[in-house]
């Protein structure tokens, strides 16, 4: 129960942190491409690739903490969700361009900001 509670807490703390990440991305990009999603979901995937490293070997941290931090902040804090709903939006304006350029750098900067994460906590 103390670990669904620590996700719990977790994950509102990630969900405040998004949006005050895409609260401040929109007031500097002024621009219809999801921006501050995009950001998000590279720091999110960077900062997973580090700490899940960086738990399982430099800092062991105990189970209900790491899911704390890896499930709840983290899964709060990514946004893939809204990642879906903002390109179906883009598609539907006939933006394709924009639509296809945030999947195509959405994915890509997360698997390489998870790798990058990853090797800098040295793994």
């Amino acid at each position: 129960m103390f670990k669904l509670a620590l996700i719990f807490g977790a994950g509102g703390l990630g969900a405040l942190a998004r949006y005050g990440v895409h609260t401040a991305v929109g007031r500097v990009a002024n621009t219809s491409f999801p921006v501050g999603t995009l950001l998000i979901n590279v720091l999110g995937c960077f900062a997973i690739g580090y700490l899940a490293t960086f738990f399982a070997g430099s800092f062991p941290l105990r189970e209900e903490y790491r899911f704390a931090v890896l499930v709840g902040l983290l899964g709060g804090f990514t946004t893939f969700s809204t990642f879906g709903l903002e390109t179906a939006a883009l598609l539907e304006a006939g933006a394709w361009t924009q639509a296809t350029a945030n999947v195509v750098l959405s994915s890509s900067l997360a698997i390489l900001a998870v790798w990058l994460g990853h090797r800098l906590a040295g793994g």
